[in-house]
């Protein structure tokens, strides 16, 4: 069975996978005999805005505040020029990290990001 190793961007994958003399580099990770290393770049993942919980947020002001979800939800994060869609390049990295967790000779998952406020995973 393998461990997936979730670095905070491809460098820093990079040098997992050299400290575990890990040649084999795929599309969005590196694989080996134990262990594959695959990584996220800046923020993959935001919070929802306001006005995704509720249209009436749409438009700010100061009586409409403070608003707290009664549950935090996240989306993949925006496009950089078109906020209204999701960012291509983040959607394929989380599709290939899941793809990875869910595999069959899967049977653990590694942090190796920065332990900041933020939740990679839940």
């Amino acid at each position: 069975m393998k461990k997936v190793i979730i670095a905070e961007k491809p460098s820093v994958a990079k040098n997992i996978a050299d400290a575990f003399k890990i040649k084999g580099r795929k599309d969005g990770y590196f694989e080996g005999e134990d262990y594959i290393i695959t990584w996220a770049f800046g923020h993959l993942l935001q919070l929802y805005d306001a006005k995704d919980y509720d249209e009436n947020m749409k438009g700010w002001r100061m009586e409409k505040f403070p608003f707290i979800p009664d549950t935090f939800m996240y989306k993949i994060k925006s496009d950089n020029i078109n906020k209204s869609i999701p960012d291509k390049g983040a959607k394929k990295q989380l599709d290939i990290i899941k793809g990875l967790i869910d595999r069959e000779d899967v049977d653990g998952i590694i942090s190796a990001t920065d332990f900041d406020r933020e939740v990679i995973l839940t």
